[in-house]
Order: structure tokens, then sequence, then C-alpha cells
């Protein structure tokens, strides 16, 4: 189709993403896992305090309110796991000190992390460590523990990736030997993974939290499913579970960017255990293709010098998200990994190659990824939705329709072109492009996402609706890979229409810069951090649309 005949009246705006304001780019090396793994478990002993647990960056800048209790469980099964895979006698200590402490102050939450960590890590020890006296000094209570635990979650709320964080407790409980229920056990966790979850995937093709689908928990389902395969044995969790990890592996070689970048929508944006859980599901899927640039990313772009590996590639002490605990969050780095390292292949062969562009996803979560010899982007169909339990995303503009991230293919590889979107806590600074018409200003709202052009480019429908819900009328835009490495923009507008764009710059626009887009009011905001970024400036365009098209380039070349 043409786009022309798509747009009788069309604000044409051509998005040229200036090349200095990226990252360094990937390079053509792949690090090896055991070697990530090393650095990750390396400075946690000497942060370990003398009863087992750990000095916390983000709880001594924050405090412990909101923060994920589980810290010190599972950075110890983390630090186990790898100390026991490396030979590294420091971690494997500092491991089993800190799941000392965790048997012996359980965690008052209804969050299952906790329970599976020490499920987990009781297995591990038994089967690696049965004859080790610090292990059997600890076993009794262990044990009890374990015989203590009972479902919280399955069948009495709605689904999240808890449920397949419980369900895969369970599994481990089952093998811990220690629960005369095993059997009763298997079969609350074929529940979820046998039919729950194939259920869900059958509905948008994406593992994750409904109705938003953050890709970050797609990462996290699909591994916790393939880790679920890999410890209960064949026929266990019935035929239904690994093609179902077969299909949500497909999914996420079609997400993935050409960087490795796997979490670019949603909460928990950017953070490494994304990365680590990805790399553990297509481990056990058999499919190597993304191997390389997603270490390379975990490697290159998550510093963390004496903290070990950072977090997101900000390094932010405080992460976006309030939730988010330094212990918690770099012991789940480290289990996905070492799942990666030992786990084996549990899912049927995969297809030959993943499609360079495709619709994934599906309600609130839908949206679409082109890839071009030179350009990949992203487009978010819809921004989040409250649901009756919550309406923080609304306001958050990680959920935002519209372009979600850019990547370019340069000389030494792709990078990305744009920083990861702010956590915003209002619904109208969630909005990246708005329209104001008659006086009244809507931000986009897409009902139908459509590949275009042989895949080179994605068409988004919808209508432009007030945050009070009233439609201000049909919207059109048109995201289009260009084959000089840029992103063309297409709004289908009204004579006298307000169209306001925010992007992110990571410099500050200079006085006489070239202007972005000719005869528009630009402004440029507080300056902001992101899960990619310490430091980026919202950069605002406001123009009206005085005839059938309006050309500009955003941002202009330096």
């Amino acid at each position: 189709m043409r786009v022309r005949s798509a747009f009788p009246s069309a604000l044409a705006v051509l998005l040229a993403l200036a090349l200095s304001a990226a990252p360094a780019c990937a390079a053509a090396w792949s690090p090896r896992p055991a070697a990530l793994l090393a650095r990750m478990a390396a400075p946690w002993p000497a942060r370990q305090r003398a009863d087992g647990t750990f000095r916390d960056a983000v709880l001594a800048r924050t405090g412990p309110a909101g923060r994920d209790p589980y810290g010190t469980a599972m950075l110890g099964y983390g630090l186990l796991a790898a100390g026991l895979r490396l030979h590294d006698a420091r971690a494997t200590d500092a491991g089993l000190r800190a799941l000392a402490w965790a048997i012996a102050h359980p965690v008052r939450s209804h969050k299952p992390f906790e329970r599976l960590a020490l499920a987990s890590a009781y297995v591990l020890a038994r089967d690696r460590l049965g004859a080790d006296p610090r292990f059997g000094l600890m076993r009794p209570a262990w044990e009890a523990r374990l015989r203590a635990m009972r479902v919280v979650r399955i069948g009495h709320a709605p689904y999240s990736n808890w449920y397949a964080v419980e369900a895969l407790e369970l599994l481990e409980l089952a093998r811990s030997g220690v629960r005369p229920d095993a059997d009763a056990l298997r079969r609350t966790a074929r529940i979820l993974f046998g039919q729950m979850l194939p259920d869900h995937l059958a509905r948008g093709g994406i593992l994750s939290d409904p109705p938003w689908e953050p890709l970050a928990y797609h990462a996290f389902s699909a591994a916790l499913l393939a880790r679920a395969l890999q410890t209960a044995g064949p026929g266990t969790l019935g035929p239904r579970a690994p093609r179902t990890l077969t299909r949500a592996l497909a999914a996420s070689e079609s997400l993935v960017s050409p960087a490795g970048d796997v979490a670019y929508i949603g909460r928990s944006d950017e953070e490494a255990w994304t990365l680590s859980m990805t790399l553990a599901a297509l481990r056990a899927g058999g499919r190597t293709r993304l191997r390389g640039p997603i270490l390379a990313r975990l490697a290159r772009d998550y510093p963390g010098r004496a903290r070990g590996l950072g977090l997101t590639p900000s390094d932010a002490t405080a992460p976006l998200d309030p939730y988010a605990a330094a212990t918690s969050y770099a012991g789940l780095a480290m289990v996905g990994l070492a799942w990666a390292l030992e786990g084996r292949r549990v899912a049927p062969p995969p297809p030959p190659r993943a499609p360079r562009s495709a619709l994934l996803g599906g309600g609130n979560g839908a949206f679409a990824v082109v890839r071009t010899p030179s350009v990949w982007l992203a487009v978010r169909e819809q921004p989040g939705i409250a649901t009756p339990t919550n309406d923080e995303y609304v306001e958050d503009a990680r959920y935002d329709a519209g372009l979600a991230a850019v990547e370019q293919r340069t000389a030494r590889g792709w990078r990305a072109l744009l920083p990861a979107r702010p956590r915003t806590t209002t619904a109208r600074a969630a909005a990246a492009l708005t329209l104001t018409r008659h006086g009244r200003r809507g931000r986009l709202f897409g009902t139908r996402l459509a590949l275009r052009r042989h895949g080179t480019a994605v068409l988004l429908t919808g209508a432009w609706r007030t945050w009070a819900g009233r439609s201000l009328g049909p919207a059109r835009v048109l995201y289009r890979a260009t084959m000089c490495g840029r992103v063309a923009l297409r709004i289908a507008t009204r004579r006298g229409d307000r169209v306001r764009l925010v992007l992110l710059s990571r410099t500050r626009p200079r006085a006489g810069a070239p202007v972005a887009v000719p005869g528009a009011r630009v402004r440029v905001g507080p300056p902001q951090s992101t899960s990619t970024d310490a430091r980026v400036f919202p950069v605002v365009y406001t123009v009206i649309a005085r005839g059938r098209r309006l050309d500009a380039l955003l941002p202009p070349r330096p």
C-alpha cells in the first residue's frame, strides 16, 4: 500500500536520530558466561556482614520501605550456585552464610521469591554438599522451613509472574525429598505450567503480566518455564509446556534488539537480570543465535565497579522502580546466568530463523518490531491502562504508545539512538506524542498495528483521546525505517492541529543549533534519569499543522 493513500491529510515528520548522541556500540565479541558470573559474584563476599546479610547500596540510599525483602536469600542462592559452578570457595561460603540467615529470619511477605530461593538452594546444596559439615549444621532448620511452606498465590489472585515463581518453588519442594505431598505439589505446578501459561500465551504470544505485558517479565516467565521443564522431568508438566516454551522463545528472538536489548518496554526495563534470564531460557530451547549479542551487552553496558555488575546501564544506586534492591536483583542476575550455564535442552528444535519484523503481544501489551539492514525500531500500540487494582502505569512513560526504542547499524555494530523512556508519575508527563484540537489535548491511543512496505514500516491506527477518555478523532501514525538509516514518522492531522513531540537527548541542545521542526517552538526541559542514562534532556517540539503536509527533522544533525 502506498503511504500517501493512507493519509488524506498528513503531518509528515522525518525522525533523524543523531549518531553522536548514542553510546558506544556493540563490538563483535562475546564474553564467556563463566567469566561474567565470576564478575557478578566477586564483590559480594566482601560486602557481607557478620550475620550473613549484605550491604545494599540501594537500601542505604532509599531505606527498605517498599523494596523487595528477599535479597539475602536470592543473593545467597546465586552465590552458592556461582561458587559451586566456578569452584570459588569464598562465594560458596558467603552463599551458605546468607542462606543460614534467611532460614532463621523468614520474610513476612506474600511474594514467593524467598521460598523459591530457599527450596532451589536446598536441592543444590544437598546434591553438591551433602557431606559438607556446614550444610549438615544448617540442614535440620532448612528442612523445617521447607516443610512449613504452603501455596499462597496459585488460584487465589489474578495471574502474574509470581504464579510461575511459586510453581517452580513447588517443583523444587517436591525434589527436596522432605515433603510427603510431593505428588500433589507437582500436580499443582502442572496446572500453572501445563494449562495456565499455555492459555495465557495463546492470547498474545508474550509470557508477561497482563494486561500491560512488560518485556522484563516475559524474559523472567520464559526462564521459569524453562527451568521447570529441566527440573520436573519428561512428561511431568504435560505436552503443552514444551510447546509453550518454543513459542515463547520464538517471541523472544523476535523482540530482542540487534544490540541485545530485551526489556525496552515497561517496568524493570534494562535491568541486568532480564538478560541473564533470557540466556537461561534460550539455552533450554537450544537457541544460540542471540547468545553473543546478549552476553556482549551484559558485559559492555552494565558497569558495576565495587558493586559487581550494574543493575542497569546507568548504574544508578536508586533504580527507577520502587521495589528493586541491589541484593535481590544481583541475586536474580546470578541465578539466571547459573541456570544458563548448567541447563539442558528441553524444547523442540527452533525454526531456522526468527522473522526480522513482527507483531507481538496482545491487548494493552501489543507492539511491533521492524528490522532492516540499517535500522531496528519498536512501536507500542497503546499507553498503559488502569485496572481495578492498579492505575500506576497510566502515568508511566515506559508504557507510552508510539516509538519505544530505535537502534542503528554503524561501522562498529548496532547502537541505541534514543535513551530509554523515563519512569514518570503523572499521566500528562507520560505522553511523548500529543495532539491539541479545538482546545482539547489528547494522547495517542492505538487500537491496531499493521506492518507495511514489506515489513519496513509500522502503521498505528486508533484515536486521539483526552485523559478523561473523550475522542478527538481518528489517529494514524506511520513509523518507517528508511534506507539511509533514519526513521520517518508521519502523522495524519487537520489544519490548525497542534502537535507536541517530546524526544530525549543525551546532550543539551546548544543555542543556534539547527531547528528540528521548521517553525516549531522548541523547549528543553529539566534533566531526567533513565535506566540507560543518568542524565537526559527532554526536548519538546510544538508545531501547528498549516496544510496537508509538514516535514521536519527530529532531531537535526549537529
